[in-house]
């Protein structure tokens, strides 16, 4: 893989930040961003949460079907609005298997009083 370009938007903020609602916030420089490169990619991986997303929909999801591309959300971090969870709280929804083995999982946070 090769780096092949780079493009910038530099706008107007007009949403606050509100936990959960990042796309509107930051989603129109993100698209108007991409709008600007002349090599547009096949694929695009977004530093962000998509399926995962609390709403099943998040930046990343938002930004492919905007942009009617495939698109992947790529997070470190358990996306949960308005709550601390220990890892020990966390449990396993799906697994990644590579080889027949366990090689990592995505986890979710149970809902209160369930």
């Amino acid at each position: 893989m090769e780096f092949v370009e780079r493009t910038v938007h530099i706008g107007k903020i007009s949403f606050p930040y509100i936990s959960g609602f990042f796309s509107f916030r930051e989603g129109e420089g993100t698209i108007r961003a991409y709008q600007k490169l002349s090599h547009k990619p096949d694929l695009l991986m977004i530093n962000a949460c998509g399926t995962t997303h609390p709403a099943n929909a998040g930046f990343a999801s938002h930004i492919g079907v905007v942009l009617d591309k495939p698109t992947i959300g790529i997070t470190k971090r358990i996306f949960a609005v308005g709550q601390k969870y220990h890892k020990k709280e966390m449990k396993p929804s799906h697994y990644i298997m590579e080889e027949n083995k366990k090689a990592g999982s995505l986890k979710y946070c149970p809902k209160q009083n369930q």
